[in-house]
C-alpha cells in the first residue's frame, strides 16, 4: 500500500475539488401531495392563509367575554344568557354581548366580541341562562387566528426533503400539488469474481455480495434513482464501458470494488484514462476507505468504492454526501449529537481522518460514554449493524486518550452502561 499511496489526499480538499468542477442540475416538476413524500422541494412552499383561520374554541364549554366573569366562584357564579349556539363547521350568527354565552365545541369559532371560553364542566345551564362557577383569563380555551401559521409563513424551504409534517402543512394550506426536484440518478456495478447473489450457490472462494445491497440501500435511503447494473468479472474493458455509459445516464457513477493495488484491481486505473477526466483522486486520508478513487468526469461525478462494505461506507459518509448536497443546493440532515466520555483509548494516525462506528451507552444520571466496536478491519459488517454511534477522529491528532469527551452523533438509541 504504502508505495502506491505516497501522499493521501485530505477527505475536505478532495470534496472542495469535486465540487469546483462538478456541473450537475436537476429538472423540477409538480407532484400530488402523497407523491412528494421523501423528494426534494425545488422552490419555497408559503402558507397562503392563517391557520387557524378565525379565533377557534380548545375546549368543549360557552364563548364569553372574561370581564363577565372576573368575580366567578362556587358560591356566586356568574349569571350570562345563552345567545346561540355554534357546531363545528358552522359560524357564529352575530356578535357576543355582554352579559352573553354561546355554547361551542372544541374547533368551533368562536363569535366576535368574546375573548375565552370557558370549560362545560364549571358551567350549569337552566332555564336559557348559564352559571359559571369558574373565572377566566382573557385568550383561556382559545387558538388565536394565525397563532399556528400565518398567511406568508414559510412551510418547505427549497433544497428541504419533504417529510410527513411537510405534507400535512401543505393539505392544511389546500395544495394539492408539491414543486420538488426530479429524483436524482446514480449508477451502481459489483465488480469481482469472487462475487456472488445471495440465494446462489456458494462456491469456494466465492463470497455474497454485502457491499453492493449496502452501497445501494444507503444511496436509495437519501433520496437517489439507484440504478444497479449487476456485476462484472475483473474485466477492464467492462468496467470502462460501464463508466463511460454510466455517466452519460446519471450524474453519479459507483463501481464496487477493484480499488486495491492488486494486479486485477481495475476499477481505480480504468477511472483515470476516461475521456474528459477533469479531476482524479486515487488514494484519501480516511480510515477505512483510503484506496477509494475519484474522479470529475465531464462535470459528472464517479467513485470506484472499497469492496469491503465498512469502508464502501466510510467512503460514500466522508466524500459522496457532502458532494452530493452541496453540489445541489440540498438541505443536509441534522443528526443527533452528544458529548460522550471515551471507555478506552482510541488511536489514530496523523494526517488520515478516521471514521469508527462506536457503542454509545448513558448512565443512570444522563451521562453518555463510548467505546469503539472493533479498531481495525474494514470488512467487519456486523460492527455496522451493532453501533449505535459514529465517532470521527480528526485528521489533526494521534487519537482520544480513555475518558476524554468527544461528540459522537448518535444512529440508534443509547445502551444502558450496565448492558456493557
Amino acid at each position: 500500500m504504502a508505495r502506491v499511496f505516497k501522499r493521501l489526499t485530505p477527505v475536505d480538499r478532495v470534496v472542495s475539488e469535486v465540487l469546483s468542477r462538478l456541473r450537475i442540475s436537476l429538472a423540477e416538476e409538480e407532484v400530488p401531495l402523497e407523491e412528494a413524500l421523501g423528494r426534494y422541494a425545488s422552490r419555497d412552499v408559503v402558507a397562503r392563509m392563517d391557520i387557524p383561520s378565525e379565533d377557534r374554541a380548545v375546549v368543549d364549554g360557552y364563548a364569553v367575554r372574561s370581564k363577565d366573569t372576573q368575580l366567578a366562584s362556587q358560591a356566586s357564579p356568574a349569571v350570562l344568557r345563552l345567545a346561540d349556539r355554534v357546531l363545528i363547521g358552522e359560524y357564529p350568527s352575530s356578535p357576543l354581548k355582554p352579559g352573553e354565552a354561546v355554547e361551542v365545541s372544541t374547533g368551533s369559532p368562536i363569535p366576535e366580541g368574546a375573548d375565552a371560553v370557558v370549560m362545560l364542566e364549571h358551567t350549569r345551564v337552566e332555564g336559557g341562562m348559564v352559571y359559571v362557577y369558574r373565572s377566566v383569563a382573557p385568550g383561556y380555551g382559545v387558538s388565536r387566528r394565525g397563532e399556528d401559521v400565518r398567511a406568508g409563513d414559510l412551510l418547505v424551504r427549497r433544497g428541504t426533503r419533504i417529510r410527513p409534517w411537510h405534507v400535512g402543512l401543505a393539505a392544511a394550506q389546500g395544495y394539492t400539488s408539491l414543486p420538488v426536484y426530479e429524483e436524482p440518478c446514480a449508477t451502481v456495478l459489483n465488480v469481482g469474481d469472487e462475487i456472488v447473489e445471495p440465494g446462489e450457490p456458494l462456491g469456494p472462494g466465492k463470497i455474497y455480495d454485502t457491499t453492493g445491497y449496502l452501497v445501494r440501500s444507503y444511496l436509495r435511503e437519501m433520496g437517489l434513482r439507484v440504478l444497479s447494473r449487476g456485476r462484472v468479472g475483473d474485466d477492464e474493458e467492462a468496467i470502462e464501458r460501464f463508466y463511460r455509459e454510466a455517466l452519460e445516464e446519471c450524474p453519479f457513477a459507483f463501481t464496487i470494488g477493484g480499488t486495491s493495488v492488486g494486479r486485477k484491481d481495475y476499477s481505480a486505473r480504468v477511472l483515470e484514462r476516461l475521456e474528459g477526466v477533469e479531476y482524479y483522486v486515487h488514494g484519501i486520508a480516511l480510515k477505512p476507505g483510503r484506496p477509494a478513487a475519484v474522479a470529475v468526469v465531464g462535470g459528472r461525478l464517479a467513485m470506484a468504492l472499497s469492496g469491503f462494505p465498512v469502508a464502501a461506507l466510510a467512503e460514500l459518509q466522508a466524500v459522496f454526501e457532502p458532494v452530493f448536497y452541496r453540489a445541489l443546493g440540498l438541505e443536509e440532515p441534522v443528526r443527533p449529537v452528544v458529548q460522550a466520555r471515551t471507555l478506552r483509548r482510541i488511536p489514530a494516525t496523523p494526517g488520515v481522518r478516521h471514521i469508527y462506528r462506536v457503542r454509545v451507552y448513558m448512565d443512570g444520571r444522563g451521562s453518555y460514554y463510548v467505546e469503539p466496536l472493533r479498531l481495525t478491519g474494514s470488512g467487519v459488517l456486523s460492527a455496522l449493524a451493532r453501533g449505535n454511534g459514529i465517532l470521527v477522529v480528526p485528521e489533526d491528532t494521534t487519537g482520544v486518550e480513555e475518558g476524554e469527551l468527544v461528540e459522537v452523533e448518535l444512529i440508534g438509541p443509547p445502551a444502558t452502561l450496565e448492558s456493557r
